[in-house]
Order: C-alpha cells, then structure tokens, then sequence
C-alpha cells in the first residue's frame, strides 16, 4: 500500500489520506472511514465499490532458506510463523491447522505484517499475502501462491459516502493505483 499512496499523493495534489491498518472491520455506517480495502468474497448490500483485484497468499521464507523446496508440498521440519487466536480461524490460520504440526509453531503474531517480520528476521516460515511477502526482499517464496486461500480485494464506502463525488474521485484513483500493483497482489508479478 505505500507505493498506491505515494502514487495518489502524487497524482493527486491536496488530497489527504489517513491510514488505519487493523484486522478489525471497521464501521462505514458509522463513519469510522470513508473507504475501505477488504478481502472478502461478500462485500456488505449496504457499501458500494467495486472489486479491484486478488488477493493471493503464499508461504514464505528467509531468503537463506531458499532451498527448502516446495513448502505446500511438504511441510514438515520447516519451523513456521502462526496465528494468535485471533488469526487462528483466518484462512491463512486454517491452512497453518491443516499442513503444519503444532509443534513446528515457534512463533505465533497477531498481525500478518507481524508474521511477515518474524519470518524476515528467520524464526520461520509463514503464509503471507504475495504482496507483503513479495516486497520484502529478505524472504523468498516457496512454491506457487496457494490456491484455496486467494480472495478478491474490494474498494468499499457507505453509499451516502459513495454520493460525495470528492470521495468517487479518491476511490478512482485508489482503484487504478491497485490495478497497477494487481501483479505483485496476485503473486504473479
């Protein structure tokens, strides 16, 4: 998100953005935001927006562990990154439930930007958004992006919200600046 941005910012002089990142939905009824990004294959009948691209996730390592393989294939001996009980329910956390036995969990974060830096800082692998894993430059990717655990990204305000033609043009040039990083979303750039 720091690039899509800067990239705003820059396109689009006197616009001003505040940035909430939180594993909590928050309220646009309520005025919590004006427009959210939520990965969700069922947006709310209340928000209007659009789908502006896909999620994929991957499992990723410290680079010097490059040559551990295909970890979808195999995910035994490999310590791992896991989820607090607030995550635990997530998909990357039920994948985790799935492929990895609980005790090769050495480290467990409440944040996937926290996971991402564990497994940075080489306590183990983790299951992370392409587009978290893919821009640190120490932790590479083991294996293609998981399937089952890819959601589309919708660009979402309350439909009074959606009237402000201010807040249409915000939204425009968010989903156009998402589009462009579609590839390192996706897991395919």
């Amino acid at each position: 998100m720091p690039g899509v941005l800067a990239a705003v910012c820059r396109a689009h002089v006197g616009l001003q953005l505040e940035l909430h990142v939180s594993n909590d939905v928050v309220s646009l009824a309520q005025g919590d935001a004006d427009i959210a990004l939520r990965v969700t294959r069922a947006p709310q009948d209340t928000l209007r927006g659009r789908e502006v691209g896909t999620v994929a996730m991957a499992v990723y390592a410290p680079r010097q562990w490059a040559g551990a393989g295909d970890a979808s294939a195999s995910a035994t001996a490999l310590p791992w990154v896991g989820f607090d009980a607030g995550l635990a329910c997530s998909a990357p956390g039920a994948w985790l439930a799935r492929n990895v036995v609980a005790q090769d969990v050495r480290f467990r974060a409440n944040t996937l930007l926290g996971a991402a830096q564990a497994a940075r800082t080489g306590i183990g692998c983790a299951v992370l958004p392409c587009f978290v894993g893919g821009s640190i430059p120490e932790l590479v990717r083991l294996g293609p992006p998981l399937d089952e655990l890819a959601q589309p990204l919708w660009l979402l305000m309350h439909e009074d919200v959606a009237r402000v033609p201010r807040m249409r043009r915000a939204s425009a040039a968010l989903a156009e600046e998402i589009g462009r990083a579609s590839g390192l979303m996706s897991g395919l750039g």
